[in-house]
């Protein structure tokens, strides 16, 4: 149940001829230090860790403390056999003073823990600077406890002091609150529930450590909203959460948070009110109540979230944003778009290398595992390709012009009448193992099988069904529960929990009406209303419903099959050029001005195998950068 094993770490400059991983690990990252000469020094094993909630700076004087945020690394030392021993590094801590310029500290120190008998303790010093000359800080030897707690100090009397606590970042996955989160402000004095808020936002969860029974976590950069803009209601925070069990999964949350709601601002403790998790890992479910409150209210917290950055789609009805810089100012239904209100992969980079132009449409649509960023998909009709020659819309296709399985490749397990018959192709999952899972437009009869295939079944190209259309809705209450509603668009977790849009609406008994460009879950609820996947990016039609005919998310959840391999940079007019190969499906660039500062994206998540440094920004074309993977 924890997020990940840890990630991969690889420095090159100029000069170096290869790049040597350090280790193998879940989520995959490449350094590559664009200033400097020579190859980086053998591989050691690091923790990196977080400053959380209740880190505080004390001036010399002892004056108002100051909140602190920041990480350092802990590279393991020899030491003797009771005490392990860790030189700190790569230390970066920031105050937060109000209305103020952050104060920036960097340096590096020591760190022990151990002990014999029943005593257990750990020490650190730092030498840090800010800018203004080196402070050596001290802790001397304290108790230990599950997270590193230890207050420092320097040796003049009186002099500032620092308290840290921190854990360690084995994993980090960012999550995303979905359609059925609420906050709820419960009136104590009419003795019910009023004013239920729908919320948007997310947080990040990193994976802390845990034992055999239960996993830890800490929520750090919780931020949720109304929706509006300027939100009336805005709730940050952090916290943790166990999540494990010796019999039964069960989940334990503690969030400390702070709600504003126009001028009034208030700060309370959360906690779960049910033991048992409202979703299936690594999705969250959590009905949290606040601790106290006040006289006459309490408020509630119903929270829904999935581990995604981002839903990429396609859609039915081409639309005009109202909002970014596009090629053409008008988007068709075969180009890729974000719900962050971007286009992600315009229509010419998948149809042109065939030949083809927009209005043949792009339906189904996967990102091929370890290609680095070529897209597998089909198209809403036939057509003559100068390139490909006839081309069906059973066909699947490469973003490179090519035709990766005919139709009757696909289905051709499953036994149909010979000849195999055409029955297109209107949604594709190409799982890490290559099997192949889809669905078609038009029914047929299995012979193998000794049933009817029907449009809306979720099919494998191995020959077999994994879900007919009435398991996947048999969490729904639809009018007419024997019609087969279609299968449009899916994604599958790891879990096994499938997300999908219907090719035909329908009326449920009990969430009302569905249309076929809601994201639905096979297990009975709404991820997101088609108006709500569109909204950001503001299209100026008036429509109710544009489709959902393509869906894919980039999520932490699912690691890449192997690290990416990184290339020379490329000088290009302006700049440089970065430029890799396989190991995922989708990157992003980050960068930083110093290898001890925290590092930034400074691309967007990209589905390519490279992408120009701008001559401007956080690290501009001299820095460090890094490259992660999905």
């Amino acid at each position: 149940m924890n997020l990940a094993t840890g990630f991969a770490d690889t420095s090159i400059s100029h000069r170096a001829r290869s790049a040597r991983p350090r280790a193998a690990g879940r989520r995959c990252w490449l350094v590559l230090a664009l200033l400097g000469w020579g190859l980086a020094g053998p591989a050691r094993a690091q923790t990196l860790y977080q400053l959380v909630e209740g880190s505080l700076w004390t001036p010399a004087g002892r004056g108002p403390s100051l909140p602190v945020r920041g990480s350092f690394r802990l590279m393991p030392q020899p030491g003797p056999m009771d005490w392990e021993n860790f030189a700190v590094e790569r230390v970066h801590l920031e105050t937060v003073a109000p209305g103020g310029t952050p104060r920036i500290w960097r340096g590096s120190g020591f760190y022990r823990r151990g002990g014999r008998g029943p005593f257990f303790g750990h020490e650190m010093w730092l030498e840090l600077n800010d800018g203004q000359g080196p402070v050596r800080y001290e802790s001397g030897l304290q108790p230990a406890g599950l997270d590193l707690d230890l207050t420092l100090t320097t040796p003049a009397p009186n002099g500032p002091s620092l308290r840290l606590v921190a854990v360690p970042e084995l994993s980090r996955w960012a999550y995303r609150l979905l359609a059925d989160s609420r906050f709820v402000n419960a009136c104590i004095v009419c003795a019910q529930r009023v004013f239920p808020v729908p919320l948007t936002g997310g947080f990040d969860l990193v994976h802390s450590g845990g034992n055999p029974l239960f996993e830890r976590y800490h929520v750090f950069h919780l931020r949720l909203t109304d929706g509006a803009e300027p939100p009336g209601l805005e709730i940050t925070g952090e916290g943790t959460l166990e999540l494990g069990g010796e019999v039964a999964v069960q989940q334990k949350w503690n969030l400390t948070l702070r709600l504003r709601t126009g001028d009034a601002v208030r700060i309370a403790t959360f906690l779960n009110s049910d033991p048992a998790p409202g979703r299936e890992w690594p999705l969250l479910g959590a009905e949290l109540e606040e601790q106290g409150g006040d006289e006459f209210s309490r408020f509630f917290v119903s929270l829904r979230a999935a581990p995604f950055r981002e839903l990429w789609f396609t859609t039915r009805s081409g639309m005009t944003p109202g909002v970014g810089t596009w090629p053409e100012a008008r988007l068709t239904g075969a180009d890729i778009l974000s719900d962050t209100g971007r286009l992600v992969v315009p229509w010419a980079r998948l149809l042109k290398a065939a030949g083809l132009g927009p209005e043949v449409g792009v339906d189904g649509f996967d990102v091929i595992p370890g290609s680095g960023g070529r897209v597998a998909f089909s198209i809403g009709q036939s057509a003559e390709s100068p390139v490909l020659g006839r081309v069906s819309e059973g066909d699947l296709l490469s973003s490179t012009g090519r035709v990766l399985l005919r139709n009757a490749d696909l289905v051709g397990r499953l036994g149909f009448m010979p000849p195999a018959p055409e029955l297109g192709l209107d949604a594709v999952f190409w799982h890490e193992s290559g099997e192949i899972w889809f669905s078609v437009r038009e029914a047929a009869w299995s012979e193998t099988l000794s049933h009817t295939v029907g449009r809306g079944d979720l099919l494998s190209n191995a020959g077999r069904v994994v879900r007919s259309n009435a398991g996947l809705l048999m969490n729904f209450a639809p009018e007419n529960p024997e019609h087969d509603y279609g299968l449009d668009a899916f994604y599958v977790w790891p879990s096994g929990e499938i997300w999908f849009s219907v090719e035909e609406g329908f009326m449920d008994a009990r969430l009302g009406p569905l249309t076929d460009g809601d994201l639905l879950s096979d297990r009975g609820y709404v991820v997101a209303r088609n108006l709500d996947l569109v909204r950001p990016l503001q299209p100026l039609e008036d429509l109710a419903n544009f489709g959902l005919a393509g869906l894919w998310v980039v999520s932490d959840a699912v690691p890449p099959a192997g690290p990416p391999k990184l290339q020379l940079p490329v000088k290009i007019p302006g700049g440089l050029e970065l430029r890799w190969q396989g190991g995922g499906r989708v990157f992003q660039v980050e960068g930083a001005l110093r290898l001890d500062d925290p590092f930034a994206p400074l691309s967007e998540i990209l589905a390519a195998d490279q992408w120009a440094v701008p001559a401007a920004g956080p690290a501009g074309p001299e820095g460090f950068y890094r490259l992660r993977a999905w």
